[in-house]
């Protein structure tokens, strides 16, 4: 027996995503129910939570002017990703009926540097908090940045100053969520908004700056980012 479905007006996840310049606007909560079967093993319903999301438009220059940290590398391993609590579980008391914009799931992942272009890296190594992932039966979905391990990436990041800055090591978020991911790709720096198809504008300036994030050298990136520092 398939589970159904069941959807909450109104619910906002609010996630400390300032620096990343995101406006949530949707939150979707589904159940699952499990066989009937197995009914007995479960102690309540899984949680789905989708989060649809429009991100505020930032130029090259905003990337490299507001970000902390811009770093060459690639991601090495992902950490098994947490609940938004102490302990990293959704606690008991909290169930597909009572979960509010509170809770959120997300995923650390180390990245290792292969050069430092703006900022300085701490001597432990640097993880990089993304938001969503799956613990247990429990999944969240958000429309952001996507970090694939052995992809090399170049990356603008800001100190995470939200509610999950004091849980787990030091970390940083990326900022501008996919705006501020750029794939290595044959080559060149692309940005990940171009590879995803997020870059339809209407503003001539934005779609000059996409137009410039589409594809450059690496050696370019340095130069503006050394121009714009």
């Amino acid at each position: 027996m398939w589970p159904k479905h069941k959807l909450i007006q109104g619910l906002f996840v609010a996630i400390p995503l300032i620096a990343l310049g995101i406006i949530l606007l949707s939150t979707r909560v589904s159940s699952k129910r499990p066989d009937t079967t197995i009914a007995v093993l479960e102690e309540r319903e899984s949680i789905i939570i989708s989060s649809h999301a429009t991100m505020e438009f930032k130029s090259l220059e905003d990337l490299i002017q507001q970000s902390d940290l811009i770093v060459h590398g690639a991601v090495s391993t992902a950490t098994p990703a947490r609940w938004n609590t102490p302990d990293g579980t959704l606690p008991h008391t909290v169930t597909l009926d009572t979960i509010s914009a509170n809770f959120i799931i997300y995923t650390d992942m180390v990245f290792e540097p292969k050069a430092i272009l703006k900022g300085n890296v701490p001597n432990d190594q640097l993880i990089v908090r993304t938001f969503g992932g799956s613990v247990g039966k429990d999944h969240m979905t958000i429309d952001a940045e996507e970090l694939k391990p052995s992809t090399e990436y170049v990356i603008f990041l800001a100190k995470d100053t939200g509610s999950t800055a004091q849980l787990g090591p030091r970390h940083y978020l990326v900022l501008g969520a996919t705006q501020g991911v750029y794939e290595i790709t044959e080559g060149r720096v692309v940005a990940q908004t171009a590879l995803r198809g997020e870059q339809q504008r209407t503003d001539p300036a934005q779609l000059s700056d996409d137009k410039a994030l589409a594809g450059m050298s690496m050696n370019e990136l340095i130069r503006q980012i050394d121009q714009a520092k």
